[in-house]
């Protein structure tokens, strides 16, 4: 079952029901939905390259033009560790024996930040948490080898990110870490087609294409792509 705005506000709520009937069954559904300018992919990924591109959908929740806005993309060249199995307290975080901790500056205005953790050993289960100001923010502990948090429009201050080897087969895993911070910048190594502004129908998808040029495939790259007077952004990942 399919929903279509007409002239309802975007951004607010609307309750209703459906029922159903047989003749003589009657069941009562209930309804809630929230009409949206922009209904978007929230994150597309692209193997490392210097020069590539990849194509995803958007729905408009309106008729007219839809502008975006690009940040990024940022390079990082990942931080190469390693951490052997130890205890964590989620109450308590600290640095030690099979802890690590890294200090991670997010300016005011930033569009995203992320802290993507790759395992060397796919066997090893590693965890992430971060904080900021001793205050949990986040984590990232599945039953996995890598691990990642990602903050849209994060608050600006310094974050604290710890890696803890929760099992840590041969006694230490390696790894890689890249914390990403996006600036609400144009780096001009990110282009979106069709350009701005782009003609919507209400409830019809359109494809949009993300073309990046000129990246050093040794590093990892991140970028958001936001859409005006929206609050859906796409998540730009290279590498």
């Amino acid at each position: 079952m399919a929903f279509t705005r007409t002239d309802a506000p975007l951004g607010a709520w609307a309750k209703g029901s459906l029922t159903w009937s047989d003749g003589t069954h009657h069941v009562r559904s209930p309804i809630a939905l929230q009409p949206v300018a922009v209904s978007a992919a929230p994150e597309v990924h692209g193997d490392a390259s210097a020069t590539g591109s990849t194509t995803f959908s958007v729905t408009a929740g309106y008729t007219g033009a839809l502008n975006t806005a690009v940040s990024g993309l940022v390079g990082v060249d990942p931080i190469a560790d390693s951490v052997p199995a130890g205890p964590f307290d989620i109450d308590a975080p600290a640095a030690g024996p099979g802890t690590k901790l890294y200090h991670v500056t997010v300016d005011p205005g930033a569009k995203a930040a992320r802290f993507s953790l790759d395992s060397s050993d796919n066997t090893a289960d590693l965890d992430m948490f971060v904080y900021k100001d001793g205050e949990f923010v986040d984590l990232s502990a599945s039953g996995s080898a890598d691990e990642q948090v990602t903050l849209v429009d994060p608050e600006p201050g310094v974050y604290d990110v710890y890696i803890n080897g929760f099992t840590t087969p041969g006694g230490s895993t390696a790894y890689h870490l890249s914390n990403f911070v996006v600036p609400n910048v144009d780096s001009g190594n990110l282009s979106i087609s069709p350009a701005s502004p782009i003609s919507t129908t209400v409830g019809v998808s359109l494809e949009l294409t993300a073309t990046w040029t000129g990246l050093d495939p040794a590093k990892r790259w991140l970028g958001v792509i936001s859409y005006v007077g929206a609050a859906d952004v796409t998540l730009v990942s290279v590498g």
